[in-house]
């Protein structure tokens, strides 16, 4: 049985000849969408492993890409100044993600100002949200991306199995939940801190043994801020805890 009545070509498009010529612009446009998706996340892939991106950041990036992408307000924008204009969106959502401005320029090879003015767009076309006023963050805002990036660091570690184990298990409203606890005897200690303290805590309550360093730059706290709380933790309720 013949699907068209004219001879296809071996190459990969099987679009019969008559829709090409009758639809000669939605066929180029589409082309011309595939390789751009194609080209942004190649060079996305590029930054995070270049810049050891986490990739729940990478995730909320490639959304808002999509979004773009359905807006059409990426014709004639460089996917490079797009790629980097995104993370600085997305990285403002997370205080442990640190995107420098040198950083930036690298990425879209440009001078930041332009970021700021593509930003400014987006927000005034309503693609993204408008910036709120800050407000006091929790220890819970902090526990996905400390528990991501200490994934991350383990990669080589021997402890690797047991924490993925360990974050696998453990219900990420647990450790929440043991987090604004914890606040409620620790007022005024920093969130990201008490987050820190928080994994680590269970870590050792479980058996397994991670150095408290790597907690701590990773929540970018000291050590010594992590031993503390953990001694404020254990001094304010009737768990006993060896540090």
């Amino acid at each position: 049985m013949k699907v068209h009545s004219e001879k296809m070509s071996r190459n990969p498009d099987t679009t019969p000849k008559s829709l090409i010529k009758k639809y000669p612009l939605g066929r180029r446009l589409l082309k011309q969408d595939e390789a751009r998706v194609v080209r942004y996340d190649m060079y996305l892939s590029s930054v995070q492993r270049t810049y050891n991106v986490p990739e729940y950041v990478i995730e909320e990036v490639r959304k808002l890409f999509q979004k773009l992408q359905e807006g059409r307000v990426l014709k004639g924008r460089s996917h490079k100044l797009v790629i980097a204009t995104l993370l600085y969106v997305v990285s403002k959502k997370y205080p442990n993600v640190k995107v420098t401005r040198e950083t930036l320029e690298k990425i879209s090879e440009s001078d930041i100002t332009r970021i700021y003015r593509f930003y400014r767009f987006l927000v005034r076309e309503g693609y993204i949200d408008s910036p709120k006023p800050s407000t006091p963050r929790k220890p819970g805002h902090y526990l996905p991306e400390i528990t991501s990036r200490i994934e991350q660091e383990l990669k080589s570690s021997p402890e690797k199995g047991k924490v993925l184990t360990f974050f696998h298990r453990i219900p990420q409203n647990l450790l929440l939940k043991a987090s604004e606890e914890f606040s409620k005897y620790l007022q005024g200690t920093k969130p990201n801190g008490l987050a820190a303290a928080t994994i680590y805590f269970f870590l050792r309550v479980t058996g397994i043994r991670l150095n408290q360093d790597v907690i701590a730059n990773i929540a970018e706290v000291s050590p010594l801020t992590v031993r503390r709380i953990i001694k404020e933790i254990t001094n304010s309720t009737d768990i006993v805890l060896k540090i």
